[in-house]
């Protein structure tokens, strides 16, 4: 750095000198270590996307563990970092001896396997291997676990490798299947293409009249009288009747989905107004925080004055951001005598304390462990300690997807409050 006299004249220099060695030395320490998953000691994302980069031919095959969270509420974070530690170990032990192929734990439940220079048939075969050594029951401690997982793979270029492995997976999943190979066939230009045409039969049958509302009985478990009604959204598409899975997404998407809420919200009230029976009505998060919603209800709590029969079921799954704006909600609805129900409690992000926060009536347990509970040790278990759980808070609990005979047994014996499910009947357009 030259310094100069007041004439601009250099008349010396300052000269810094830094040692860099140690620097230098350590430099392939730190990449390691950024390049390394803290928990398992297996590559991360970072050095997935590295290793994506340097290689050519490449497959990749994305398994992430069904429900995980069940395992994380009821035997807490530390046991679910061992499962964790435990499958990611499985996975390693069976590809290791296999140098073209490399593992990583991307996130949470969620792994990775990405090969170069395997065949298709090939990765498809050992992804397979994979997928089964990972549903294969194991001891853990004490506990006996039993997991199902799903997996998405991908064949495409680099720089839709990644992409289109999570596309296959999130498919699986919704698709209820274990595995799916990506293909053109399920590209985001055919999702950009079915959310058009579920889009305009959306807008088609909110102008006709066709989105109605379908109603499945709450049977008391005690005497098996149907005291309440869940209200469940449905499509008339060319005199068929259609699931909101294939609708309620893309209505998210549009304007549409406030008109779908309102169109339920005042069916339920038309249907009930003269029955002595209660009905609850689905509200996700964004429902309650939104502010036409949230004044079309207490408008129509006004109107029809039947607040006392009305439930509203919450999203349990849902992350809640902003409890101040949910617990103003249920503050006002509980003006005119309504209740509270958490729905498909269990399985979603929150806890015990997202429970007591939210100080519900009712506590509606996930299907998803109720179908299980004749045959999954787990289930029960989970099933078991919240039914204990609500009893102590005086919440009456409420079992989903009974649909037999055995699963209600148990749930009777279990002393939960109420069943739901096709063993007592499908939802239905009359009552």
């Amino acid at each position: 750095m030259p310094i100069k006299d007041i004439h601009g004249t250099i008349i010396e220099y300052l000269a810094i000198r830094t040692d860099v060695t140690k620097i230098m030395q350590h430099r392939e320490e730190f990449e390691e270590i950024a390049k390394t998953d803290s928990l398992t000691g297996h590559g991360n994302r970072f050095k997935l996307n590295s290793d994506i980069e340097k290689l050519q031919n490449l497959s990749i095959a994305i398994f992430n563990i069904d429900n995980f969270r069940q395992i994380n509420d009821f035997y807490g974070h530390h046991f679910g970092d061992l499962i964790i530690i435990s499958i990611a170990n499985k996975i390693y032990n069976l590809i290791a001896k296999d140098s073209n192929i490399r593992f990583y734990r991307l996130q949470g439940d969620e792994f990775v396997v990405l090969a170069n220079n395997h065949t298709r048939d090939l990765f498809i075969s050992t992804s397979k291997t994979i997928l089964n050594v990972i549903n294969e029951k194991f001891t853990l401690g004490n506990e006996e676990i039993l997991l199902s997982c799903s997996c998405g793979v991908s064949f495409e270029n680099i720089e839709t490798l990644l992409s289109s492995a999570n596309m296959a997976l999130n498919i699986a999943k919704k698709s209820n299947v274990d595995f799916l190979a990506y293909d053109e066939s399920l590209s985001l230009n055919s999702k950009y293409e079915n959310n058009i045409k579920w889009t305009r039969k959306l807008s088609n049958a909110l102008k006709t009249n066709n989105i109605v509302t379908y109603y499945q009985p709450i049977v008391n478990n005690s005497n098996l009288s149907n005291e309440k009604y869940e209200c469940l959204v449905r499509m008339i598409d060319d005199g068929k009747v259609v699931s909101p899975f294939f609708f309620l997404d893309v209505a998210k998407q549009t304007r549409q989905y406030f008109d779908i809420t309102k169109t339920v919200i005042y069916q339920a009230f038309e249907m009930f107004k003269d029955k002595n029976m209660e009905f609850s009505i689905n509200l996700s998060i964004n429902d309650i925080l939104d502010v036409k919603i949230s004044n079309y209800i207490l408008m129509m709590l006004q109107e029809y004055n039947i607040g006392s029969r009305v439930v509203f079921e919450i999203v349990e799954s849902e992350y809640i951001e902003n409890f101040e704006g949910v617990i103003n909600f249920i503050t006002e609805v509980k003006k005119y005598d309504c209740k509270i129900a958490i729905d498909d409690f269990g399985t979603g992000y929150s806890n015990f304390e997202y429970l007591i926060k939210l100080k519900a009536d009712y506590l509606k347990i996930d299907g998803s462990l109720i179908k299980n509970i004749d045959k999954d040790n787990n289930a029960f278990l989970v099933v078991s300690t919240i039914v204990e759980f609500a009893k102590k808070l005086k919440m009456k609990t409420i079992a989903e997807f009974v649909e037999n005979k055995e699963i209600f047994k148990i749930v009777k014996d279990l002393g939960i409050d109420y069943s739901q499910g096709y063993h007592f009947s499908m939802p239905k357009n009359i009552l």
